[in-house]
């Protein structure tokens, strides 16, 4: 009786053109008889109102999240009905229904045939592609999946690649992996180079230096030993894409020629790299030569010579800044240790204007006085603690 007065109060709604009412109440009235079901999606098609039924249809044989009881699936053609219907009405919310409900519902080959139809006629549609993707997983078709996704950069294209292993099947794709998934997709590589191996990648994205750079950043930083067939390249690609890294891979590096990498920076005038490199190569007078003369730094040059501890690196900065006030007034603010003040003072030329050059003399000056109060307190101590060492010696004699 229920059922009765529930299917009159339906049909009324549907009447009234009430469709959402009318299918909210499916669930309640129809309960576990699959004819029943079966003929109000009909109905509900002919009205062409299958979206509003849609989200009420049973899912599942037990019920599950259909709250109706008993064994509940209706036959296939029904779900095809609909998802045939939200194809036709709106890519998007097709996609969406499909991805919600289980493939046991419909047949995998004939909705497929379907989309691939929709794709011919309007091969931009996103939307289209990423459903044949998933009806492609769906029947276990995991490469083809892979290529609709890699088509479209859909994020569950990492997903899929890992949990199904098909990293050979990505050994053409790499340019598009990384162009659509950024640091992501160079984190998977650099993650699996024992099934995608380094050179692999490397020939892939021979023709795209700066992806070759961030990937082969990103296994120097993680997996150094695996790319050092690589570093010589690598010091043109951070000379090219990432000049402030530059500095840091030298110095982290052995496995690069230093010729071959200071001339690379000597074209880009990387004068900090250059630096670097001519000392390591032994050259530090060429080095001291670059800091005064391109860098201008005197602080820089000061600590260089004082790194390298050499008496001649000393007299050669000394000779280039002698024509170099800021130079010069840098030099005696840190004269003492490693610098006479006398010798660099006879050779500055006179009415030469040094900037700061009265406090850099009162400094020096204020230092030699701290030096010689030092002395005199180290000799009393001296004499003291002789003087006291000397008596008891002189007791224990006795």
């Amino acid at each position: 009786l229920f059922r009765s007065v529930g299917r009159l109060y339906m049909e009324s709604l549907i009447k009234k053109k009430q469709y959402e009412q009318a299918a909210k109440m499916c669930r309640s009235v129809l309960g576990g008889d699959v004819k029943e079901w079966e003929k109000v999606v009909s109905e509900f098609a002919a009205l062409g109102q299958l979206e509003a039924v849609a989200p009420y249809v049973p899912l599942t044989k037990t019920g599950g999240d259909t709250g109706t009881a008993g064994i509940i699936q209706l036959g296939k053609a029904y779900y095809e009905m609909i998802l045939n219907d939200f194809l036709l009405r709106d890519s998007a919310e097709f996609v969406a229904l499909l991805k919600k409900w289980p493939s046991s519902l419909y047949d995998i080959p004939t909705v497929m045939n379907v989309v691939k139809s929709a794709i011919n006629d309007d091969k931009k549609n996103k939307h289209l592609w990423e459903a044949q993707a998933h009806l492609y997983a769906c029947d276990g078709q995991y490469d083809k999946a892979l290529r609709y996704y890699l088509r479209i950069g859909h994020e569950d294209v990492l997903r899929l690649i890992q949990e199904h292993n098909l990293f050979g099947s990505i050994q053409d794709n790499v340019v598009p992996l990384i162009e659509n998934h950024k640091d992501k997709a160079i984190d998977l590589l650099v993650d699996n180079t024992s099934k995608i191996p380094v050179a692999v990648v490397v020939a892939e994205l021979a023709d795209r230096r700066e992806l070759r750079h961030r990937y082969l950043h990103a296994v120097f930083t993680r997996k150094p030993r695996e790319c050092v067939d690589y570093q010589a390249d690598q010091v043109e690609l951070y000379a090219d894409f990432d000049q402030e890294g530059l500095l840091n891979f030298l110095r982290s590096s052995n496995s690069y020629p230093l010729e071959k990498a200071l001339a690379v920076c000597e074209v880009r005038e990387l004068d900090e790299a250059r630096v670097y490199l001519l000392t390591r190569m032994g050259n530090a007078r060429a080095a001291l030569k670059l800091i005064t003369e391109k860098l201008g730094d005197v602080e820089k040059a000061i600590d260089f010579a004082t790194e390298q501890n050499d008496a001649e690196l000393w007299e050669d900065l000394i000779s280039f800044s002698v024509d170099k006030p800021p130079f010069i007034t840098g030099l005696l603010r840190k004269s003492g240790t490693h610098i006479d003040p006398q010798r660099l003072i006879s050779r500055i030329k006179s009415r030469m204007n040094i900037p700061g050059l009265r406090d850099s003399l009162v400094k020096i000056l204020q230092d030699h006085r701290l030096q010689i109060s030092l002395r005199e307190g180290f000799r009393k101590i001296l004499v003291n603690d002789s003087s006291a060492l000397l008596d008891r010696l002189i007791r224990t004699q006795r």
